[in-house]
Formats: structure tokens, C-alpha cells, sequence
């Protein structure tokens, strides 16, 4: 998200994005929660597009107006996929200037601390209630190995990747058609916004069907 606001050359079309896939996404995020309350819970997309608008606001305001956007937006995406955490993770990665850039790696690695952090701390928390009510440390560890693997396998691959980014623009995939604006390039960015709401939706149909 970082990197996409630095190198977008319209924020309002981007945050419009965002907003448009973020809706889209919600009914598939209700059926992959499969639970009443989940029409109250946002999708990540809804904590992006909130997280986008801090950097906005801190490349315009840097002083209590920002500070109070932080905390709102805070506030806000506890009702969201990621809680807290997004945001916080998206500020840390801009404040630390990671990225491809110079001495930018180390920031990755600090920002990426605080996904390992939290999973490793909200995990536990969960495992020793877990085994406060009496139940085997064995299926104990297997309910929580999709947490670890979430939060640490995924932060490790994350972490590889944004390393290995050098901040360059890849080939264009196509010149398609300059008059309307539309070639393979377009199909492809469009295609991995829509992959969110369609993998979730087809993991909770699978998940109902079993």
C-alpha cells in the first residue's frame, strides 16, 4: 500500500479502487466468516483504504489533525480484518522509509516485527486459555498453527519479497490500445483486486460444504 501510494500518479482514482473492491468484497467476507456478527466486521480492504488515507493526511498535515485522523482511524479499524495492526503496520513501513531504497531493507525488517510480534503474543494468549480449560496441548497447537503460519510464515515470504523489490516499474504487458486506455497490464492490476473477494468467497463455500 506504501509503495502504491508513492507511486500513484492519481490518489483519488486509487483510494476510489480500493472503496469499489472493498464493497465488493464484503458479502464474500460474510460467507467466509460464516457468522451473524460478520456483516458488523470490515474486510481488510476497508483497512487499507483507511490506512491510505492517513498517508494522505500525513503528506498534508503533520500536526493535530493528522494525530487525531490516527487515533480515528485506530478506532476504526478494530472493526476491520487486521485491527490495529494495519494501520499500524502501514505508518511504521512509511515512517521507517522502507522500501528499495537505500537503507530502506532494514526498515522492512523492523516494520515486519510487528505482525511476528503480535502473532506470537495473541497466539499464546489464546493457547494458554486454551489449556486453562483443560484442553490437550496437542489439538491445542493444531488450532493454532494457521495463526503462526499466517503471521510468521507469511510476514518471512513478505519480508523476501519487498527485499528483493528494487522500486522499478515491471515491462508493460502489452501497448494495447492508447484511445481507450485498455491492454493486458490493465486486465492484470484489475485481476488482482478482484482475486480477494473471489478466494474468500470460494474458501467459504468450500467451508460450508464440508
Amino acid at each position: 500500500l506504501v509503495e502504491g501510494f508513492r507511486h500513484t500518479s492519481n490518489i483519488k482514482r486509487y483510494a476510489g479502487r480500493l472503496a469499489l473492491w472493498a464493497v465488493i468484497a464484503e458479502v464474500p467476507f460474510y460467507i467466509f466468516l460464516a457468522s451473524p456478527e460478520s456483516f458488523l466486521y470490515g474486510n481488510v480492504l476497508f483497512t487499507l483504504l483507511m490506512s491510505l488515507g492517513l498517508l494522505w493526511m500525513r503528506e498534508h498535515s503533520r500536526g493535530p489533525a493528522f494525530w487525531l485522523a490516527f487515533v480515528l482511524v485506530m478506532v476504526a479499524s478494530s472493526f476491520c480484518d487486521w485491527g490495529m495492526v494495519g494501520p499500524l503496520i502501514v505508518m511504521t513501513y512509511y515512517w521507517l522509509k522502507a522500501g528499495p531504497q537505500e537503507g530502506g531493507r532494514r526498515g522492512i525488517l523492523l516494520t515486519l516485527l510487528i505482525p511476528l510480534a503480535y502473532t506470537v503474543i495473541n497466539s499464546g494468549v489464546y493457547t494458554a486459555e486454551y489449556l486453562q480449560m483443560g484442553y490437550p496441548l496437542g489439538p491445542v497447537i493444531m488450532a493454532m498453527l494457521p495463526n503462526y503460519l499466517y503471521g510468521i510464515v507469511g510476514s518471512a515470504i513478505a519480508a523476501v519479497l519487498l527485499c528483493t523489490y528494487d522500486g522499478t516499474l515491471g515491462r508493460p504487458l502489452s501497448h494495447g490500445s492508447t484511445k481507450y486506455r485498455f491492454n493486458i497490464h490493465t486486465l492484470v492490476k484489475w485481476g488482482f483486486y478482484a482475486y480477494y473477494p473471489l478466494h474468500i468467497l470460494i474458501l467459504g463455500l468450500i467451508a460450508q460444504l464440508l
